[in-house]
């Protein structure tokens, strides 16, 4: 198999794994490196996942081959409480699925951007920075996911990521009554999700 089958046939794999990784490195950039090498990783981060879902959303909208990728095999572990079913964490990226990315993609791009020029004026830029990968990792989670139950753990990162985000402003009141009311919300969302 060349490099880019390759590339393709892991590529939400990596999509997720890329603003993870950002997500979580954005800190050391920030405190080690300072805040103008943190914009630029921040806007490097989601310009990777961005032109990685676009060569996914090329060779699935071009070929109109759904991709799937399997964590733990083809066949996953059998346990006796699932009847014989196979556990394992599905990605299933067809049209609508590449469709949804390449939008995640576009608007992450924008409001990273933006993000860069509007977080000069507050401190804690890095924790902004890391919320909003895990937001789109989460995102891009529930947009790939096979199955309902990573859907529903995909939504629940997201959640937990906006919430930070709402709040993200502590010296305004508005921002706690938000994060709280958005909370309740999404909780009860995914509950319904859920059952």
């Amino acid at each position: 198999m060349s490099f880019y089958g390759s590339l393709i046939d892991n590529s939400p794999a990596i999509i997720i794994a890329i603003p993870l990784a950002f997500a979580f490195l954005t800190p050391l950039i920030d405190r080690f490196l300072g805040k103008s090498i943190r914009n630029f990783w921040a806007v490097l981060g989601v310009l990777l996942a961005g032109i990685m879902t676009f060569v996914m959303a090329y060779e699935v909208l071009g070929t109109g081959n759904a991709i799937e990728y399997v964590f733990g095999g083809p066949n996953g572990m059998d346990f006796p409480l699932t009847g014989g079913h196979p556990v394992r964490i599905t990605f299933y990226v067809d049209g609508m699925g590449a469709f949804m990315g390449l939008i995640m993609a576009v608007v992450s791009m924008a409001a990273v951007i933006y993000s860069v020029s509007f977080i000069k004026k507050f401190t804690g830029g890095e924790k902004y920075f890391t919320l909003l990968f895990l937001m789109l990792a989460a995102n891009f989670g529930m947009v790939f996911t096979g199955d309902l139950f990573n859907l529903f753990v995909w939504f629940e990162v997201s959640s937990v990521a906006v919430c930070g985000l709402t709040v993200f402003r502590t010296n305004r009141g508005e921002s706690f009554e938000g994060a709280a009311k958005y909370l309740i919300y999404s909780t009860i969302g995914g509950l319904l999700l859920l059952f």
